[in-house]
């Protein structure tokens, strides 16, 4: 039985070595994304303004742009991205909480003007392959899930042999390489198997909604009879209900929505980048949903939770350090057990 466990786990490793590579490496590089973007940026900590804010939103489409949403740089407070489409062109735009342009680039631009972090975490999540880049990733997710635990359960049997090849061992040797393997894998495997379940869960989070009951009500905005008030206005009702420099995420009206939609992060929300407290706004200013995402029932939570979790947020600072740490671990796992395979063969 061990037998076949070793031969699976090491058959699926050399398969999926080059893909666990890639997830593992983009996974790294973006654990902090938003703060090297920021820092790299020089931006600096800004209050919003919701006026300004809002207005440069509504400048957008003004001038003939569709503006799909907003969000957090997840760096410095008061940054925030704005994604619209012109002319048939995608764009992201840069600006801080009091509405002034830091940045602005073509969504085809992939490596400059902060766009290889945002190539990156696309590349991360789906390869830019779409619901096929998913469900790739979710079989992944899964194989990979099966070979640490298949790795494991070999290594617990032989541990005493392989701790000590560990410290006995000759330096480059494949003995003492297979004891390293062992040593450091059986620290980070329970931790990597479960921000790895996250990631699959996060992946598949349209059906995991479904099954928890975790969306939101639909939203239907009567049409506005006196006049539509703009993006400023909108958020101003919103910080009427939460602080307002918690914003994590705005989606004005267009042609697509008729109403506004704002994510905040409430006061007894778990820790995360990006609140998921939301408010629905129509055209009118009259607040149609008010989802306090601390007060939701427990579908929802574990829901909302998948991101942090995965993420390592949940946790905070540490989390995400230990985040940044897994990713380091699968690399130098996968080092461990090339390089033994490989000194093996040609011995």
């Amino acid at each position: 039985m061990l037998k076949w466990v070793m031969k699976a786990h090491r058959w699926m490793s050399l398969i999926f070595a080059g893909f666990w590579l890639l997830q593992a490496v983009t996974g790294t590089l973006i654990s902090f994304r938003g703060n090297i973007d920021d820092f790299a940026l020089g931006a600096e900590v800004t209050s919003i303004i919701p006026e300004k804010l809002g207005a440069r939103v509504d400048a957008l489409q003004s001038d003939g742009a569709t503006v799909w949403s907003m969000w957090s740089s997840g760096g410095v407070q008061g940054q925030f991205d704005i994604y619209y489409t012109k002319d048939d062109t995608d764009y992201t735009l840069r600006v801080n909480g009091e509405g002034e342009d830091l940045r602005h680039r073509p969504d085809s631009n992939l490596y400059s003007d902060g766009a290889l972090f945002e190539t990156l975490t696309q590349f991360h999540k789906n390869m830019f392959l779409g619901a096929l880049g998913y469900t790739i990733f979710s079989i992944s997710a899964v194989l990979l899930i099966t070979n640490i635990v298949f790795g494991f359960v070999y290594g617990w049997k032989h541990r005493k042999k392989l701790n000590h090849l560990a410290k006995v061992g000759k330096a480059g040797s494949v003995a003492k390489l297979k004891g390293l393997h062992w040593e450091i894998g059986l620290w980070g495997a329970p931790l990597a198997i479960v921000l790895v379940t996250f990631g699959f869960l996060l992946s598949n989070s349209d059906v995991v909604d479904s099954w928890v009951a975790a969306d939101l009500p639909e939203t239907v905005a009567q049409p506005s009879e006196g006049r539509t008030i703009n993006s400023g206005e909108a958020l101003e009702v919103v910080s009427s209900l939460y602080d307002l420099e918690t914003l994590s995420a705005f989606k004005p009206i267009n042609a697509h929505r008729d109403y506004f939609e704002v994510r905040v992060k409430a006061p007894s929300e778990m820790p995360r980048l990006y609140g998921a407290s939301t408010v629905r706004i129509g055209g009118d200013g009259q607040v149609l949903l008010n989802n306090d995402a601390s007060k939701a029932g427990a579908g929802q939570q574990f829901a909302n939770a998948l991101y942090p979790a995965h993420t390592g947020q949940i946790l905070g600072l540490p989390g995400r350090v230990l985040n940044f740490m897994v990713g380091i671990w699968l690399l130098v796992m996968m080092f461990l057990g090339l390089s033994s395979w490989f000194k093996r063969k040609a011995n």
